[in-house]
């Protein structure tokens, strides 16, 4: 069992770096930088403008309970194996231990990013010092090896994890907010853990549950893929085509005629796609929430710019979707105007995208100076990137 799992953690490990590697491309690394930049200087400015309101603590506390569900134990599981590993069940402790520990060094590390994030947020709103602070550490460090513990019995017995994720956190860090020293909160945390770890063999003796964990395994690795598929196609993520009837109102709009048959196929499949369609509302969500809360007359235009060309980029693949249609061949549309319709889609798109992330911009604080720069910036490029850029490299993915 032990070597199964080796076995299955290079596989995967190979993977997630064959799709890592198209993520962290020179363009998306450059554009990363930018956002950690804008962003980190927001922060900044944030922790300024703070005022010890009993608000604040409850966002923190929602913030480390939140932080603390992120990396999921790893069990590498496949719909096939409750059939063909089931004789091999008596020896599935084994292989979940190998699980745990292979989730617990991504688990830990995804904690320690985080709470080095949280940290000064979390010094302000509990008036807490660093020494106190850094307590959280070790923490945090031990419930999340609780959690994924817990995890892996909860195959063999049927019990809520509930409490462990989210009573128990919250009791401890309700801590920090009547001012104890948060070294008592880890201490807190100990005992808990020494006390779910005194019963933990009765969990060992029931029946191992197949279908939980691998439905479990397959809402994870479906996670970590759909991020992937922010930035890149993902054939293991197949999006479903929906009717969403209260579009047809804007389908109806659309000039049914022969020069603006390309337009009808992009709009359909960029509105109708769950592909495209999620993508659009995720990326414009995160952005909207960026430009609700970043003001500044250099950083908002930039972060902005950066999102909207992010979104754009991931648009490029609808152009070539359709080519695998037979009749979209047959019938006689040149790629001049196939490009065009593109291009009129794409520009339309991008620009109202970018104007709803303006207007969050002057809901959070209304700056006229923000606002022209931004919507100066936006339009500039969103005119090289659709009538410039996008011509190029249709005309160098043909050669």
């Amino acid at each position: 069992m032990n070597e199964l799992f080796k076995q299955r953690q290079r596989d995967n490990f190979s993977q997630m770096s064959r799709y890592l590697k198209l993520v962290l491309n020179d363009q998306f690394t450059i554009a990363i930088m930018f956002l950690m930049g804008g962003l980190g200087y927001w922060y900044a400015g944030f922790l300024k403008s703070l005022t010890f309101a009993w608000w604040e603590k409850i966002i923190a506390m929602v913030l480390m309970i939140g932080l603390l569900q992120m990396g999921r134990l790893a069990t590498l599981f496949k719909p096939a194996d409750k059939i063909f590993l089931m004789p091999q069940e008596v020896n599935m402790e084994t292989y979940l231990k190998q699980g745990f520990w292979h989730s617990m060094w991504i688990a830990q590390a995804i904690q320690l990013i985080g709470v080095t994030i949280l940290l000064p947020f979390i010094q302000v709103a509990f008036q807490a010092s660093i020494v106190q602070s850094l307590w959280l550490y070790p923490t945090f460090v031990v419930f999340k090896s609780l959690i994924l513990y817990d995890q892996m019995q909860s195959y063999y017995s049927k019990h809520s994890l509930i409490w462990l994720r989210v009573v128990l956190p919250l009791i401890t860090f309700a801590l920090f907010g009547v001012r104890l020293d948060m070294a008592w909160a880890f201490v807190f945390v100990v005992l808990a853990a020494i006390g779910r770890m005194s019963v933990r063999d009765k969990f060992w003796q029931g029946i191992f549950n197949w279908q939980s964990a691998i439905d479990d395994e397959t809402s994870r690795q479906l996670t970590i893929y759909r991020f992937f598929n922010l930035f890149t196609d993902v054939p293991k993520i197949k999006g479903k085509t929906r009717l969403r009837a209260w579009l047809n109102w804007f389908f109806n709009h659309i000039p049914k005629n022969h020069n603006n048959l390309y337009t009808n196929l992009y709009w359909r499949g960029l509105l109708r796609n769950d592909e495209y369609f999620g993508l659009l509302i995720r990326l414009t969500i995160i952005g909207a929430i960026v430009a609700y809360f970043v003001h500044n007359t250099v950083i908002t235009p930039l972060i902005l710019a950066l999102i909207v060309y992010l979104i754009a980029f991931q648009l490029l693949p609808l152009y070539e979707r359709y080519d695998d249609i037979a009749f979209t061949h047959l019938y006689p549309v040149n790629n001049k105007m196939k490009r065009k319709n593109f291009v009129t889609v794409l520009v339309r798109i991008l620009m109202i995208l970018g104007f709803i992330m303006v207007i969050v911009n002057a809901i959070g604080e209304f700056d006229l100076q923000v606002v022209l720069v931004t919507l100066g910036l936006l339009l500039v490029e969103i005119y090289v990137f659709c009538y410039l850029i996008v011509p190029k490299r249709i005309k160098k993915s043909k050669e």
